[in-house]
């Protein structure tokens, strides 16, 4: 009994700040949602009840986690163009949001937090510097729905906890069996499945993937959404039919 109030009364040198780090170091070794307040504690030698004193729930520690990662990417330049911020900010982003893991299941479910205020303020003014009016928040969604899919379909394959991963050897082994008898499963199958498996650290084919993904994207939102854009003031989605949130601010899905 004397340790554990021993160990609860160690307030002193703590605060949120140093918490909120310990859980950021720990979501970098084993994702977002692979650590608890009781991890936490133990790490930093305290009873999880100090750590309940400044947040009283795991869900604002994640937020804070969320936040601290996010800020430590810088926006673009404002006198980038609207497809040069994009790419420039999601160029950021990905090595940030691969790194730890979790965070855009979270932004994908809608749940963002102030760290993105002015991402999604600068996001919005650009797309409508860019012409895009009314469909301006179906052009956002699309973007940061495509991006944050495309970092959690990476990082589910690399999860650090084993009972996260999607194994990508154990659909191989599924699907190659059917490959001889469909040319477009051989086709996925040697030119993009197996690759994977064994992707060079130097140029790692899931980062090409992103990359193409964004730059089609991109084209795409230009070519085909900017043009209907012209004469359209009323919004594309009825009020109450989106989602909400950086990755999913009018969800079309």
């Amino acid at each position: 009994m004397s340790t554990h109030r021993g160990r609860t009364s160690k307030r002193a040198g703590l605060s949120t700040e140093r918490i909120t780090a310990k859980a950021v170091e720990l979501t970098e070794q084993h994702g977002l949602d692979g650590w608890s307040i009781r991890n936490i504690a133990k790490t930093l030698d305290v009873a999880p009840s100090v750590i309940y004193h400044y947040f009283p729930k795991k869900d604002e520690l994640c937020d804070a986690v969320v936040n601290a990662v996010t800020a430590s990417v810088p926006l673009p330049d404002d006198d980038l163009d609207w497809k040069a911020w994009f790419t420039a900010l999601l160029q950021n982003y990905y090595p940030v949001y691969v790194r730890y893991h979790g965070i855009t299941d979270r932004l994908s479910r809608g749940v963002f937090s102030e760290a993105f205020l002015p991402i999604i303020d600068r996001a919005s003014t650009k797309l409508l510097e860019a012409g895009f009016g009314a469909m301006m928040p179906l052009a956002y969604s699309m973007i940061f729905n495509v991006a944050s899919s495309t970092i959690s379909s990476h990082n589910h394959r690399v999860a650090t906890r084993p009972e996260d991963r999607q194994s990508l050897s154990s659909m191989i082994e599924r699907i190659r069996p059917m490959a001889k008898e469909s040319e477009g499963v051989t086709y996925l199958l040697n030119q993009l499945y197996l690759p994977l498996q064994e992707e060079p650290a130097d140029i790692p084919i899931s980062k090409q993937y992103f990359d193409l993904t964004l730059e089609v994207l991109l084209d795409g939102i230009e070519r085909t959404l900017l043009p209907r854009a012209q004469g359209i003031s009323e919004p594309l989605i009825a009020q109450g039919d989106g989602g909400s949130g950086p990755a999913s601010a009018a969800s079309a899905s």
